[in-house]
């Protein structure tokens, strides 16, 4: 029995050192041999910058903004002003809420709108949804909007700094993801 597992042994032996023995390497004949590669030369006179790019007919459509009237519009009285004359300055927001949830975003924007007689604003900071109010040029102002805030059930209110308008307010304002007052 004893000679019986030594032969075994030995046979394992040798089936592992043939089977794990060198691979045979590609040789550059064979290579040449692959289809369509016969003695091609590279061309490098190819320049990408010499191809001419196509001219695309791209008219703009007349927008008919005049028409289209949003709840939040409805709110407010009317439609929004977008004109600004401003520009971006450093300054204060009232952040009432930060919220994953779209619809509980909007929900607080419309309640805010009717709230607060400032631009109301709704930015998407993935994942967040924030609501915020106001173009304060001093802390003390954004404060005491935010005592308001939480005065009229908005307990999650702060002050948080941001980039603001400055230039004359809007007649009505709320503006949704970044856009320009």
């Amino acid at each position: 029995m004893k000679k019986l597992m030594h032969i075994f042994l030995i046979l394992g032996a040798v089936a592992l050192v043939r089977c794990g023995g060198t691979q045979q390497g590609v040789h550059i004949e064979d290579e040449k041999k692959v289809e369509g590669t016969e003695n091609t030369p590279w061309n490098e006179d190819f320049d990408p910058l010499g191809l001419k790019d196509y001219k695309l007919d791209i008219k703009p459509q007349e927008a008919e903004a005049e028409d289209v009237v949003t709840v939040d519009q409805l709110l407010r009285g009317g439609p929004a002003d977008t004109v600004s004359t401003g520009h971006e300055v450093p300054g204060f927001r009232v952040q009432l809420i930060s919220t994953r949830d779209e619809e509980e975003a909007r929900s607080v924007m419309r309640n805010a709108v009717i709230s607060f007689s400032e631009n109301v604003y709704r930015e998407y900071d993935n994942p967040y949804y924030k609501i915020r109010v106001g173009d304060f040029k001093s802390r003390y102002e954004a404060s005491l909007v935010q005592e308001k805030a939480i005065e009229l059930g908005f307990h999650e209110a702060w002050v948080v700094r941001a980039i603001i308008w400055d230039g004359p307010p809007k007649k009505s304002g709320n503006v949704e993801q970044g856009e320009s007052p």
